[in-house]
């Protein structure tokens, strides 16, 4: 089933297997820091979320890609849209603020000797939220709490592109499909060999290829082609052709027919 892959691995080399998947997880760890670096900086654990229910239609629907900040300066105000986690709960919730109640000023009091962050100077706020499309408010999806606090949030919806997101939710609902395209993914790029140099001799062709390995291609007498790869760390690599009497010798990239 996977006798072309494999003859694939064996042509290319363990070297060439292994540099390309320091080039996958580096690929992961830059996508990873860009992530952590953004909702540092929005001050939010997740910048970006998918909506998975009808519940804010017409305002949002079911795949809809939301972008979200959360304010460390200011309360969030009625008819704007927060996205938060309840006790328990394992999806996050996008629903309208409805009501918003401060607790009274003399309750808010901190020691003047505690080293206080922006969001903590903030007055403690109790806030009821509803989806646009239910007819009731979220009470019922708080899992015994009455009201949500600033540390229920996630952030605020600041902007959406509609249906981008939906091949999460495609993914989501279908695990083997997900786990299918990233073994995909993986093989492609471990597998993938770019070139950027040539020379051309007699009939052959050397690719020097961008991770240092050496791909000599040669004409053959019926117009078909056969390509050997050169194995890496060989600095004067003697490469004997079947197909003709010459000897290509590489030295510092130079190709030079020698004459038997």
């Amino acid at each position: 089933m996977f006798e072309q892959e494999l003859a694939t691995i064996r042509r290319l080399g363990i070297r060439h297997i292994l540099l390309q998947g320091l080039n996958f997880a580096t690929v992961i760890c830059t996508a990873l820091m860009l992530w952590k670096g953004l909702a540092v900086a929005l001050n939010t654990e997740s910048p970006v979320v998918v909506v998975l229910s009808g519940s804010m239609e017409p305002g949002f629907y079911r795949g809809d890609l939301l972008f979200l900040s959360l304010p460390r300066d200011r309360q969030l105000k009625i008819g704007e849209i927060p996205v938060f986690n309840v006790p328990e709960g394992k999806i996050p919730i996008v629903h309208r603020l409805i009501e918003n109640h401060d607790e009274p000023a003399s309750n808010n009091k901190k020691p003047k000797s505690s080293p206080l962050a922006a969001a903590d100077k903030l007055p403690t706020r109790w806030m009821l939220t509803k989806g646009d499309n239910n007819h009731e408010n979220d009470v019922a999806l708080y899992n015994g709490l009455k009201y949500l606090q600033r540390s229920n949030l996630i952030g605020k919806v600041n902007g959406y592109v509609p249906h981008v997101g939906y091949v999460t939710i495609v993914m989501n609902d279908y695990p083997k499909l997900k786990y299918a395209l990233l073994g995909v993914l993986g093989l492609t790029i471990l597998l993938h060999r770019e070139t950027h140099e040539a020379w051309y001799v007699q009939g052959f062709s050397l690719v020097i290829c961008d991770d240092g390995g050496l791909e000599l291609n040669c004409r053959t007498g019926l117009g078909g082609r056969h390509a050997i790869l050169v194995p890496l760390g060989l600095v004067q690599p003697a490469l004997h052709s079947p197909i003709s009497s010459a000897i290509l010798v590489l030295d510092n990239r130079a190709l030079q027919p020698l004459s038997l």
